[in-house]
Order: structure tokens, then C-alpha cells, then sequence
């Protein structure tokens, strides 16, 4: 069990690298063989269900729709019985209807959408607590992926300055997020990089990065600004002024 432990960790860090470097057919490998492992170890779907995702995303934008169809099929169908956490849902419909766009498929693609701003919905009515870092990561990424989704259905729809508009909200917030974990976990600043241990003289204090005042703006984080896109009333179940007072807290 621990071989296989440490084999699905090797992997997972294998087809980053794959990802990084734009070895799309490798990462494909990489990632059916970690999925395999993974189905192996446990039924966690918080551990399967992106992998399909990724799995899934990757045949998709090699241009094999119909593989890319069968994995997110087969996602379904191991979430027949049971549900992922909240997250995990809302980033697989993201992802889903990035599918539905790519084939163009847009009623579906909306209607995915939809389903992420109602998961989004839930989590922003759940009771206020301070996020840690890696749920204000999730936040992040499911608004810039949301912003990239609609960016695909606005183009698929003739659309053009509405979907420039929506890649650049997506870029906006990536670039942002991207920043302020930068400032988190900067290394501590010293007065005196040249400071003599022995010397009689006092120790320099340290200056310590503030890592409690960064909070995201909520103009900037608001999930409304991404779903401002044209849907029909059959299209939505929760109208636009729904979403006018959720934020990323």
C-alpha cells in the first residue's frame, strides 16, 4: 500500500511536469495511470473526480472529443451513488461545460454553468468563517475557470467583445490570486542581511511579511460579474440580482 502511495504521489508530481512543459500526450499517460492507482487505493471521490477532469480536459484540447466524452461519462458514473465534497462539484461542472462549449454543445454548456453558480450559492450561504489558504485558492480558480468557460460560450455564440471581456476578468483574477500567494509565503526581510552574529551590538529586528491584511476586494471576487453573460430564463435557475451580494469572504 505504501509503494502505491508513493507511486500515485511520483505520478501526480510526473504530470505536472507534463502539464508545464506542454507534453500533452505524456500527461495523458501520466494521468490514466494515476487514475488507475487511484481507483486502486481508495473510492475517495475527491481524489478520482478531478483526475477525470483533468483526464477528460486533456483529450478534449488534443482534439479527441469522443474519448474526452467517454472519461466524463464514466465521472458520472462513479458519482451515481455518491457526491464529492462541494468543491469538487463545482469545479466539475466548470470543467464539463468547458466540454459542452468545446464540441458546442451550448445549452448544456449554460446549464453547467448554472449548476456552479448554484454550488457557489450554497457555499457563499454557508456561515462566515476565515478561509484558509487553500479554500481562498479554490475560490480563486473556480471564478477565473468560471470567467474562461463563458469566455468559450460568448465566442461560441458570435459574441466576440463579450468574450474578451470575460478572458480578461478570468486573466485579472488569476494574475491578482496569484499575487497574494506570492505575498504569503515571501520569505521574512531582514534590516541587516550582513548582521555579525558576534558582534556586541543588538540583533536587528525582522521584518515579517503581514500575511493577516490580505483579503480580497469584493468588487474583484464577486461571482455575479462573471455570470453576467446573455442565458435565457430557461436557461437559469436563479436570475441575475440573485447573485448581486455573493462574494469571495
Amino acid at each position: 500500500m505504501v509503494c502505491f502511495l508513493t507511486i500515485s504521489s511520483d505520478t501526480e508530481l510526473l504530470n505536472d511536469f507534463f502539464e508545464f512543459k506542454s507534453l500533452c500526450l505524456l500527461r495523458v499517460q501520466g494521468l490514466h495511470l494515476q487514475l488507475r492507482l487511484q481507483l486502486h487505493l481508495s473510492k475517495n471521490l475527491d481524489n478520482i473526480i478531478p483526475l477525470y477532469s483533468c483526464l477528460g480536459l486533456q483529450y478534449l484540447r488534443l482534439g479527441y472529443t469522443g474519448k474526452a466524452g467517454i472519461i466524463f461519462a464514466h465521472g458520472l458514473k462513479q458519482m451515481k451513488d455518491s457526491e464529492p465534497s462541494i468543491s469538487t462539484q463545482l469545479l466539475w461542472h466548470l470543467n464539463y461545460a468547458e466540454y459542452y462549449a468545446q464540441i458546442g454543445s451550448i445549452p448544456k454548456a449554460k446549464h453547467h454553468v448554472c449548476q456552479a453558480g448554484e454550488i457557489y450559492v450554497r457555499i457563499s450561504h454557508a456561515p462566515k468563517k476565515r478561509m484558509d489558504a487553500s479554500e481562498r485558492a479554490e475560490r480563486i480558480l473556480a471564478v477565473g475557470r468560471a470567467g474562461y468557460v463563458l469566455s468559450l460560450i460568448a465566442f461560441e455564440e458570435n459574441h466576440l467583445e463579450e468574450s474578451i471581456g470575460h478572458i480578461d476578468y478570468a486573466v485579472r483574477v488569476l494574475k491578482t490570486g496569484i499575487t497574494a500567494v506570492e505575498k504569503v509565503y515571501q520569505p521574512a526581510k531582514r534590516s541587516s542581511p550582513d548582521y555579525d552574529p558576534f558582534s556586541s551590538e543588538p540583533r536587528p529586528k525582522i521584518e515579517k511579511s503581514d500575511t493577516t491584511s490580505i483579503l480580497f476586494g469584493s468588487k474583484l471576487w464577486a461571482f455575479k460579474t462573471v455570470l453576467l453573460f446573455h442565458l435565457t430564463k430557461s436557461d437559469i435557475r436563479y436570475s441575475l440580482p440573485h447573485f448581486c451580494n455573493m462574494d469571495v469572504y
